[in-house]
C-alpha cells in the first residue's frame, strides 16, 4: 500500500502504543484507507473490514434505538483488544493489540489521532 496523508498518523500511535498490533484507517465501505501493522498489510486491511462490518450492525441499531451515533467501541477480549473511534460519518479508525493496551491511553491517542486525521481529510 502507497504512503498517503494518514500513514504519518497511524505510524505514530502504533509506536506510542507497545502491544499494538495494528490500526487501520478505514472508509464507510470497509476499505483500508491506509494501514500501518507489524502484520502485513494484507492481514491489517482485513482486520479492518470485519471490525468495519461489527461497527456498521452497532451503527444501525443504535439509529434503531434512537441513541444517537456510535463514537467509540472497546472490545477487551482473552487474547487482544480492540478499539474503534468514529472520524467522521464516512470514515473510522480501527486499532488492535495485546491485552496489556492500557484503554486510558489508547483513547487519549485515538482522540488525537481523530483531529490529525480529520485535518488531512
Amino acid at each position: 500500500m502507497d504512503r498517503t496523508p494518514f500513514s504519518a498518523v497511524l505510524e505514530e500511535m502504533v509506536a506510542a502504543l507497545p502491544g499494538t498490533r495494528g490500526a487501520a484507517f478505514i472508509d464507510w465501505e470497509g476499505e483500508a484507507v491506509d494501514v500501518s501493522a507489524e502484520a502485513r498489510a494484507t492481514q491489517a486491511r482485513i482486520v479492518g473490514a470485519h471490525w468495519g462490518i461489527i461497527y456498521q450492525q452497532l451503527r444501525a441499531a443504535c439509529e434503531r434505538l434512537d441513541l444517537g451515533q456510535v463514537l467509540e467501541l472497546h472490545l477487551r477480549c482473552q487474547q487482544e483488544q480492540v478499539f474503534l473511534r468514529r472520524i467522521s460519518s464516512d470514515y473510522y479508525l480501527v486499532l488492535w493489540g495485546t491485552p496489556a493496551l492500557v484503554p486510558a491511553r489508547v483513547r487519549q491517542l485515538l482522540h488525537a489521532a481523530e483531529g490529525r486525521l480529520r485535518e488531512e481529510m
